[in-house]
């Protein structure tokens, strides 16, 4: 997917999708499970976009359910996040495929998050400073991120530099 450039007004974070950045921005749905079963095709489907502007990475998440009633959605203390239904976003901006970063939602809006090292292992005491705004519907339920570039380090090819946000 390429994350959509946000040109004029930043999204509420709502978790509701109606703004034009949502309707420009391009989706992805070909995801695969990690759990319960590695790799298949899943249960349900989930249509993930991508934007940014100087300051922000935003990810809109919307996950179906064929029946709303089923959603699972406790609430936790943030960094621990209930047996629930839950959507993680893994970020890897040095590409290295050792290094990296998630965040975590379920549809009450408990948040979690990780940075992840040697490939496998990951470290829950990161707390990153990042919001989410998560909405129940009739299709099921909507998680929107608001993660700050400051939260992910990221490295630059000789000869780059990073202006508020962006690489020159």
């Amino acid at each position: 997917i390429r994350a959509h450039r946000i040109s004029g007004e930043s999204p509420r974070l709502d978790g509701r999708f109606d703004e034009d950045v949502w309707l420009a921005a391009d989706a992805i749905d070909d995801f695969a499970q990690q759990e319960p079963d590695n790799m298949a095709a899943p249960r349900e489907r989930t249509v993930v976009q991508v934007a940014y502007d100087d300051r922000f990475l935003y990810v809109a998440a919307r996950c179906y359910v064929r029946d709303a009633s089923t959603i699972s959605a406790g609430l936790g203390r943030r960094g621990s996040i209930p047996a629930s239904d839950k959507i993680a976003i893994g970020l890897d901006p040095r590409h290295d495929h050792l290094t990296g970063y998630s965040f975590t939602a379920n549809p009450s809006g408990v948040q979690s998050d990780a940075a992840l090292f040697n490939d496998t292992r990951e470290d829950t005491e990161h707390e990153a400073v990042w919001e989410v705004a998560t909405a129940v519907t009739p299709e099921g339920w909507n998680a929107e991120f608001r993660i700050p570039f400051s939260q992910v380090r990221f490295t630059f090819a000789d000869g780059e530099r990073f202006v508020t946000g962006m690489r020159n």
